[in-house]
């Protein structure tokens, strides 16, 4: 199943090391050109079932340079070249677990759910087998599922964790998120739950798993989960959106003990936030000229009703600072469309003002450094 990934993660490398600007390359263009063209035809074999590893192979790369030796001589020999085989194999992993999470996004797509499923399943058990074999956890150091540099660097900042930080580079909150949809379209509500619980445990800042979890916990009555969840999000929340759907749930959640005017000052810490969402659209239909109505009280009460109950009235301005930071190394590195995209999540999250003053912040302390 790799050998397919391993010709095209070495067409990629032997590429890399034909552009490298030494005075002698280790691999001209031209024969580059020789070992990809070679690489696809070996590929070609896997996709055909006729790509054979023997027992002295040990594994599917060193299959695919025997090939490319045998046919090609040293040149075939000189794909290893600046990678371990520990990095050869991973890069395979990696890129076939990405397709078959796709094939799989695919089947929900489609409604069929089963087998999305079993394939989820599937890539989930060989993925914790990876993990248990190479990714040992100790005291001093913890694996982790980051999707971005933005999303560990808010870990670090937000949980205090002073543990080296490691990661597995494979997308396994994604592997699980999927497996928990998949299996709430078919009513599976408490491997739902585990499934959730196994992508927050990957990667703890994604706040979309922890409401998510939050909602089914309520679906199976368990209130108190529900609550303490969703109060998770506050501190961690790096979208708007998360965050307005975090005080709508308390909202709700005060106005059915009875206390509207902290309900109504929850719904206008979710206003505030200028989120487009039916959800809220709707409570603030339901709340307009009631006592929960969020004009029923200024920013100021909000502020003092909220904290009674222990809860913030905005976003936490480390997220902000997190984003912006990595907005600025973004436009360093010229990602202009990633650094745009950072710099407006933060902007949503605390407002125009905060944001720029944050930013000013960010700039004269490296300016300092």
């Amino acid at each position: 199943r790799l050998a397919v990934w391993d010709c095209l993660g070495t067409a990629a490398h032997v590429t890399m090391l034909s552009e490298m600007k030494l005075k002698k390359p280790v691999v001209t263009k031209r024969e580059a050109a020789t070992v990809r063209r070679e690489l696809g035809r070996i590929a070609k074999l896997a996709e055909a079932g006729r790509f054979a590893i023997r027992v002295d192979d040990q594994d599917v790369h060193m299959a695919v340079e025997r090939l490319l030796t045998e046919r090609l001589g040293d040149l075939g020999k000189k794909i290893h070249t600046g990678r371990s085989r520990n990095d050869q194999v991973a890069v395979d992993v990696r890129l076939h677990m990405k397709d078959e999470i796709l094939r799989a996004e695919g089947y929900l797509m489609q409604d069929h759910d089963e087998q999305a499923i079993e394939l989820l399943s599937r890539l989930a058990e060989d993925a914790e087998e990876y993990v248990d074999r190479n990714c040992p956890t100790t005291e001093t150091l913890q694996w982790f599922s980051f999707p971005t540099m933005f999303d560990r660097l808010a870990y670090r900042r937000v949980e205090d964790d002073p543990r080296e930080l490691r990661d597995v580079e494979e997308p396994l909150d994604r592997l699980y998120s999927d497996l928990a949809l998949a299996y709430v379209k078919v009513g599976d509500y408490s491997m739902a739950i585990e499934a959730l619980k196994r992508a927050i445990r990957w990667n703890p800042m994604d706040c979309g798993a922890r409401l998510d979890l939050a909602d089914l916990f309520r679906v199976e009555g368990d209130v108190q989960e529900y609550l303490a969840l969703t109060y998770t999000v506050f501190e961690r929340a790096s979208d708007a959106r998360h965050l307005s759907r975090a005080f709508l749930t308390f909202a709700n959640y005060f106005e059915a003990c009875q206390k509207p005017r902290t309900a109504a000052a929850a719904l206008r810490a979710a206003r505030n936030l200028g989120v487009d969402d039916s959800a809220l659209a709707a409570a603030l239909d339901q709340a307009a000229g009631t006592e929960r109505d969020p004009d029923a009280v200024t920013d100021g009460e909000a502020t003092d009703l909220l904290a009674a109950e222990g809860l913030p009235d905005g976003a936490n301005a480390e997220i902000a600072i997190c984003l912006l930071m990595c907005a600025s190394d973004a436009a360093a590195a010229g990602q202009r469309d990633v650094a745009t995209r950072l710099t407006l999540r933060a902007r949503d999250l605390v407002g125009e003002p905060a944001a720029i003053a944050l930013l000013e912040l960010i700039r004269g302390t490296e300016a300092g450094e």
